[in-house]
């Protein structure tokens, strides 16, 4: 017989098939001794880190001499694949020769913040140790005759048996071992499944794993052909990959068998971060972007420190890293460009290109020809910057016309410099913004020239002074009179007053009293306030000679400090304005009834209709104050009506509903969709903020940002949660109140693999009836997968219990048939382990499979004697009237009940026999002193109808008698409850079963008759 030996004692595990579980924990020290490989001298040991975990070979270590496996680093869950358990490998060889074994690993690890996706600890079905002996082959050397070696293990050393003797030459091969332990259980090397990892970005023709087949016949019948299909979906791109692989040898019939691979793809960090966008834009309001930028390191998110100035800097362009924490080989990043964008904000008034425009015009000038251009520049962009003009001042009689986006300047009626020698024109310049800002600063003199278009009548003769006709006069047609000319202008008597008011002063108190002198007879001087009456605070009347300024609506420190009043004095009787413009603001939601009407005799303005603020945001209304004097004058004054906007209108989404996907394994803060509103209205009432505030978040699973409106993740998902996340966002503007708009938010969570298969329970129990057909489906294993897709594709396998082979499992459907028929009488249950596997995820359960008898055999009963001894005494009645004894009939179904009763040779019931139990007593006709023999037949059948087949069994009764005397002269075996009872004559009989005849050393024969059952009464010693 060849020996060899191995001892294996792993700490804080229990040996199984397919590898030793050793289990880790993070309060282990450093040098715990972990398991003792030792094999004793002449062996050395080695890591094999070829088929070992990187992580678990970097904080182990084994003793090359003594086999020692220790801890030499701390154990650290963050830093270890979460998953399955991690393989650990030992190769041992032999000093001697080229002799090695190998021993296998499964290592869990358990601590603080591990975490292991394996259900329940059972093992792969693999070998615990490959042995690779090298054995010679001599004219006397003995070998199994078989390849693989039938091993046992025995005091911690492994025999191989079976050995017969061979002859050859010296030979080398490898040697799988089938153990058996102890106990005798047998531990099968027979793999049905096989499990790998493979590194991603192998290429092509790696070597990945070797299947072994073996077929104990010879020649071709025993040659192994190997074929490999792909189940489930075996697309390029995924993690795990299950194949069927096939062996079939090349007899007839041809024989196969099947065994399943799992190939897991072990990731590598070779993928650049990748940024959810390749380019950002972020488009800014008035909460821009700066040119310094700083960015939260976690989430990703940009920050501005200062409020940015489109006008100095209106694109910036950030490059972002992002920085992975892979290790392997190293970590890896990624940049993306944002690209910011500064919105405009109107902030910028218009500025004219020059304080004053002086131009010089014929008085002949023909009507409609171009006079003058002004213009004006707005920093800012787009319809911020359309500058718009138009005259609120100095267009006396309406001499000139303003083209109002060119700011050419046209005559559109005939001058007369006799009449006006010039005229001062007030340009106003406003924007396109909303508000819409204006420079009221624009100033263009129109300087009239002079053209000979009027004959003298008189001439002066320049050295005598004296006047002369140039023609002849009419008297009654001329009459010369000498008339005062509107030849002096008004002049103030102060250039400049200055006085200072309170912020409280109530409307209508006097301010000042500022006047007007006139040289020119009957003139009349009237005032207005012709510029700096910002926000029309003051007004002005003409009384008793002089301009009483006033207080018309209440001041504001905080708004205006100073106020720089341009009051204009003009003389003669036309009309004239208190003020050159008028600007009034009012709000779009106040007025009812776009266009405006005023009241000839108030001069009162009012709206026809409702204004509309998003349609237009200001007026400008040329206003004409005409007397009715012949010839009538007139004055013109301009209002500028400014519409405020109200907030009248809520966000509009530009969607009605959204819809998003997102993996339920991403990490915290990704993005899932992007929500967009729009609101009319403008400044805060038109910027709009996101929120989940009186929505649904999702119970806080997602959160949304408040300006770019992206909902992000907020934690962990979990598809089999929460497949679907029905959210309701708002967009809501800055108003007074503000409005907002709801919008319904669709997230659907995508599966992934991250749940293994779940058996209904640990342990099952099955009831199959016994003689089922061979072949035939006997129950259905199941097991459930929360996930869904692909991804809940479940494969069914039994991994123990099931040598020999009397059950197999469907890989697919779970359908458990029975190979062979199954016979309640020779085994009642079986017991498997299945293992349910949703690669690389596996759950395992103990399945009981429970025969159910039915009746399929006949009940028992052989011919059986009863002999009975009938004690004779004067002292008391001995007779039995209780049972003695029972009909030794059986019935192997335990399902069945017998029926008992008497066929023939009872015809004078001599024999009591009860039909349901069996048990029988003597009829007290037998109490005499006669002896009796008598030959009876017993049938005995089932409630469901089997029989004792053939004639009925025999019973043979016989009776004699015992006295005092016979019993005195021998020493006897009294089959009594108590001797003390038998003396008093109390029943001493009893039914045993009993063997065939005996015979005792004094020749006397035991009153045992046969197989069956018998009355025992005292047997000579």
């Amino acid at each position: 017989m060849e020996l060899c030996w191995i001892l294996v004692i792993p700490l804080l595990s229990a040996p199984c098939a397919g590898g030793f579980d050793l289990h880790l924990s993070d309060t282990f020290h450093l040098g715990t001794v972990l398991a003792n490989m030792s094999l004793g001298p002449g062996w050395t040991y080695k890591l094999d880190r070829t088929s070992t975990s990187k992580a678990i070979g970097n904080i182990v270590t084994v003793d090359g001499r003594d086999g020692a496996v220790r801890l030499v680093r701390e154990v650290d869950c963050a830093r270890l694949p979460k998953g399955s358990p991690l393989p650990l490998t030992f190769r041992i060889a032999s000093s001697a020769s080229d002799t090695f074994v190998i021993a296998h690993f499964n290592v869990f690890v358990h601590g603080q913040d591990c975490f292991i996706k394996y259900r329940r600890k059972s093992a792969v079905n693999k070998p615990d140790v490959h042995v690779h002996y090298l054995y010679g082959l001599g004219a006397t050397s003995c070998l199994p005759s078989a390849k693989h070696l039938s091993v046992f293990l025995r005091e911690r050393s492994l025999y191989v048996q079976g050995a017969r003797c061979l002859s050859g030459k010296s030979d080398e091969d490898t040697v799988l071992c089938a153990l058996r332990d102890s106990r005798g259980r047998h531990l099968s090397a027979r793999l049905p499944n096989y499990q790998v990892s493979v590194p991603e970005n192998e290429p092509a023709g790696t070597h990945v794993i070797t299947l072994k087949a073996t077929d104990a016949d010879g020649g071709e019948a025993g040659r192994v052909e190997y074929g490999m299909e792909a189940l489930f979906d075996s697309r390029e791109f995924k993690d795990t990959h299950v194949f069927k692989v096939t062996a079939t040898d090349h007899g007839a019939p041809r024989r196969s068998a099947a065994s399943f691979l799992t190939v897991t793809v072990g990731d590598a960090n070779d993928h650049d971060p990748v940024f959810e966008q390749s380019a950002y834009r972020i488009v800014s309001g008035d909460d821009g972007a700066n040119s310094v930028f700083e960015i939260d390191s976690r989430h990703g998110l940009v920050k501005v420190k200062v409020r940015p100035d489109r006008e100095v800097t209106a694109k910036y362009e950030l490059i972002v890293e992002a920085n992975d924490q892979g290790k392997d080989p190293g970590p890896r990043s990624a940049t993306a460009t944002v690209h910011i964008t500064v919105e405009d904000e109107n902030d910028n008034y218009p500025q004219f290109s020059e304080r004053r425009y002086v131009v010089q015009v014929p008085e002949n000038v023909p009507v409609n020809t171009r006079v003058a251009q002004v213009e004006a520049t707005d920093k800012d962009e787009g319809n911020n910057a359309k500058v718009h003009y138009s005259i609120i001042n100095g267009n006396v009689r309406g001499q000139f016309y303003i083209h109002t986006p060119t700011g050419e300047i046209d005559v559109i009626n005939p001058l007369d410099y006799e009449t006006n020698r010039d005229y001062s024109l007030r340009i106003k310049a406003q924007d396109g913004g909303r508000p819409p800002l204006i420079n009221s600063t624009g100033m263009v003199i129109v300087q009239v020239i002079d053209v000979n278009d009027n004959a003298p009548m008189f001439a002066i003769d320049a050295d005598s002074g004296w006047i002369t006709v140039s023609a002849e006069l009419d008297r009654e047609a001329t009459d010369i009179t000498v008339l005062d000319v509107n030849d002096n202008v008004p002049t103030f008597t102060e250039k400049v007053y200055s006085l200072k008011i309170n912020e409280d002063a109530l409307v209508g108190t006097s301010v000042l009293t500022v006047t007007a002198v006139d040289r020119d007879i009957n003139s009349v001087v009237t005032y207005q306030i012709s510029s700096g009456n910002t926000r029309n605070r003051f007004a002005i009347t003409s009384q008793s000679g002089g301009g009483l300024i006033t207080l018309a609506l209440p001041l504001d420190y905080k708004q205006e400090r100073q106020y720089v009043l341009t009051i204009t004095a003009s003389d003669g009787t036309r009309p004239v304005f208190q003020s050159a413009n008028y600007q009034v603001l009012i709000s779009e939601d106040k007025p009812i009834g776009s266009t405006f009407k005023i009241d000839p005799d108030s001069g009162a303005i009012t709206t026809q209709m409702e204004i509309d603020y998003e349609d237009q945001a200001s007026y400008t209304l040329a206003i004409i104050a005409h007397d009715n004097g012949i010839p009538q004058k007139m004055d013109t004054t301009y209002v500028e009506i400014i519409v405020e906007d109200a907030n009248d209108n809520a966000p509009q989404f530009s969607q009605e509903k959204y819809q998003g996907k997102v993996f339920e394994d991403v990490s915290l803060y990704t993005s899932v969709l992007q929500i967009s509103a729009s609101d009319r209205d403008s400044g805060s009432n038109g910027r709009v903020s996101y929120t989940f505030q009186g929505g649904d978040d999702g119970e806080g699973d997602f959160f949304i940002e408040q300006y770019s409106g992206i909902i992000r993740t907020n934690r962990k998902l979990d598809r089999e949660n929460v497949p679907v996340y029905n959210l309701r966002a708002f967009a809501i503007d800055r108003g007074s109140p503000p409005l907002k708009a709801a919008v319904e938010v669709q997230v659907s969570v995508l599966d992934i693999n991250d749940n293994a298969p779940v058996f209904e329970k640990d342990e099952l129990y099955i009831y199959v009836k016994e003689n089922s057909p061979a072949h035939s489906v006997v129950a259905q294993i199941t097991a459930t997968d929360p996930d869904e897709g692909t991804n809940a594709q479940i494969m069914y396998q039994i991994v123990e219990g099931n040598v020999p082979e009397v059950f197999d499992l469907d890989i697919f459907t779970g359908d458990l048939k029975a190979l062979m028929d199954l016979d309640y009488e020779t085994k009642t249950e079986y017991v498997i382990v299945v293992q349910a596997t949703s690669a690389p995820l596996v759950s395992r359960a103990t399945v009981h499979i429970r025969l159910v008898d039915i009746n399929d055999n006949d009940p028992v009963l052989h011919n059986f004697e009863i002999i009975f001894n009938n004690y004779v005494t004067n002292k008391s009645n001995s007779f039995p009237t209780g049972v003695i004894g029972k009909v030794p009939a059986h019935d192997p179904d335990v399902s069945d009940k017998l029926q008992y009763s008497f066929v023939e040779g009872n015809e004078l019931s001599l024999l009591i026999l009860n039909p349901d139990t069996g048990e029988l007593k003597l009829s007290r006709d037998l109490d005499n002193n006669r002896p009796l023999e008598a030959i009876m037949k017993v049938a005995v059948s089932g409630i469901m109808g089997k029989g004792v087949p053939g004639a009925a069994p025999r019973l043979r009764v016989g009776s004699s008698q015992f006295t005092e005397h016979i019993i005195a002269g021998g020493h006897w075996v009294i089959a009594s409850p108590t001797l003390w009872a038998f003396w008093r004559g109390s029943d001493i009989a009893m039914v045993i079963a009993s063997p065939s005849p005996s015979r005792y050393s004094d020749g006397s024969q035991a009153v045992a008759r046969g197989p069956g059952a018998i009355v025992l009464f005292p047997v000579a010693l």
